[in-house]
């Protein structure tokens, strides 16, 4: 599934929504409606803008078991995206480049 920032936007207030039924902290909440406004408002994509930021990227599927694995390919249409090159993304990384970026965390 690739998401537009609109439709990443729609998610963060659906997130506040949530929040807001659940009676959570109203400075949360504001947290998550502002995000959806500048999202909405971006004129760029945010995977792209995270990237020209140097934000490294780990790619998914959000599996819970084996037989989701298959959703691999719209994890990698999004970072297609966003344009995104095996240097941006963790998991491309060999076992000792990847200690090294997560270890300067």
């Amino acid at each position: 599934m690739v998401l537009s920032n609109p439709e990443i936007a729609t998610f963060f207030d659906a997130l506040a929504d949530l929040l807001e039924i659940q009676g959570e902290n109203p400075f949360k909440i504001r947290a998550y409606r502002n995000a959806t406004r500048t999202i909405e408002n971006l004129g760029t994509d945010i995977i792209k803008m995270a990237k020209e930021a140097g934000i490294k990227f780990a790619l998914n599927t959000d599996a819970h078991n084996s037989a989701s694995l298959h959703y691999m390919p719209y994890a990698v249409f999004q970072a297609r995206r966003g344009w995104l090159g095996k240097e941006d993304v963790i998991n491309t990384l060999s076992l000792t480049a990847l200690q090294k970026v997560l270890c300067r965390s």
